[in-house]
C-alpha cells in the first residue's frame, strides 16, 4: 500500500497515456487505416502518437514536480519517474494490445495480404510479422526505447523551465 501512494502519480500518468493510446487506434481505426486498402499508411498514423506521448509525458512531469516535489525536481528524480511510468505503462501494453485486436480483428490478416499482393514479403515472413506476439514484443521493445529516451530528456527540461502555475 505505501509503494502505491509513492507512485500513485505515475500510475495516473501510465493510464492517461495508456488510454491516449487506446484513443489513437480508435482514431485510426475510424480512418480505416487498418483496413487492407490503407494499412501502406499506418506508419504515418503513429507520429499524432507520438507527439502526443512526448507532450503527455511531459506533462507528467511537470505535475509531478509541481504536486510531489514541491516545484523542485532534480534530474535524478526526473529520470526515475519517467523510468516508472514507462514501466507501467509496459504493463498495461498486453492490455491495450488486446483490445486494439478486439476493436480490429481483421488487420492481421488483411497486412499479411497486403505485404503478398505488394511482394513485400513471402507469406511466412507476412505470418511471422504481422503476429500478435510479434506485434506486442515489437510494441514493448520500442515503448521501452522511447519511455527510457523520454525519462533521460525531458527531465533536462522540466528542471529548466517553470510552467505559469509554478511562476505564480
Amino acid at each position: 500500500m505505501v509503494v502505491m501512494k509513492k507512485i500513485s502519480l505515475e500510475l495516473k500518468w501510465a493510464l492517461i497515456l495508456g488510454i491516449v493510446h487506446l484513443f489513437f487506434i480508435l482514431i485510426d481505426r475510424l480512418f480505416g487505416i487498418y483496413e487492407f486498402e490503407s494499412i501502406s499508411k499506418i506508419v504515418f498514423s503513429g507520429i499524432p502518437f507520438t507527439i502526443s506521448s512526448i507532450y503527455s509525458f511531459t506533462f507528467a512531469l511537470f505535475n509531478i514536480k509541481s504536486r510531489r516535489l514541491l516545484g523542485e525536481m532534480t534530474y535524478k528524480a526526473g529520470f526515475k519517474s519517467g523510468t516508472i511510468i514507462t514501466l507501467l505503462f509496459l504493463l498495461l501494453l498486453p492490455i491495450i494490445h488486446s483490445l486494439a485486436y478486439l476493436a480490429n480483428p481483421n488487420y492481421f490478416s488483411d497486412a499479411i495480404q497486403y505485404a503478398i499482393v505488394n511482394n513485400k514479403l513471402t507469406l511466412e515472413q507476412a505470418q511471422f510479422q504481422y503476429s500478435f506476439t510479434f506485434y506486442l514484443i515489437t510494441n514493448i521493445i520500442a515503448s521501452t526505447f522511447s519511455g527510457l529516451l523520454m525519462s533521460s530528456l525531458i527531465p533536462l527540461i522540466v528542471n529548466k523551465l517553470k510552467l505559469k502555475a509554478e511562476q505564480a
